[in-house]
This record gives C-alpha cells, structure tokens and sequence, in this order.
C-alpha cells in the first residue's frame, strides 16, 4: 500500500513540474508604432536601427511625431547597429 502511496506522489509531482516547464509565457505582441514607443520609453524595451540606413534617415524626418520620438531615444540611447548586426561605434552628428 505505501508503494501505491509512493507512486502516485511521485507521477503528481514529476507531472506538474512537466507541465510547468511545458507552458510558454504568452507576450503580447507589439501592433502599433505608439505601443513600440511606449515599450521603448517606459519598459526599457530595445528597438535597433541599421546606422545609415535610409529607415533611420526617413525617421528622422518623418512627419509623425511618433516616429520622430522614436528616432530621438533610439539615436540617443545609441541603439544603432552597423551593417553586420554589432553595435554602430559610429554615429552620425545629426543636429536638431
């Protein structure tokens, strides 16, 4: 009887270990430039941009104020990637 007892203690627990290492986290995924700029200013989310590139370029003078805050703390926090995916020790002297 204690090796029926043993038994089941041992499959309840090795079962709920398995199934919380089964369960993946759900994260919501980011739909619109305002939540990637919420993400990025109040949750200290990163978001890369190639350094030269015409996206960064095009940020910059966008006429939304969204994509321009962006470009903001992304050049400002240097979030810049060069060509080869490594971080841009370069950046261009933009003035605003």
């Amino acid at each position: 009887m204690w090796s029926l007892s043993c038994s089941v203690l041992v499959f309840s627990y090795s079962s709920t270990l398995l199934a919380s290492l089964v369960v993946e986290d759900y994260t919501r995924p980011i739909d619109s430039l305002e939540e990637l700029l919420y993400n990025v200013r109040e949750n200290g989310e990163q978001a890369f941009v190639v350094n030269g590139s015409l996206l960064l370029e095009s940020m910059r003078y966008s006429g939304r104020p969204v994509v321009r805050e962006l470009f903001n703390i992304i050049y400002e926090r240097g979030y810049l990637l060069d060509w080869s995916g490594e971080y841009s020790t370069k950046t261009k002297n933009y003035t605003f």
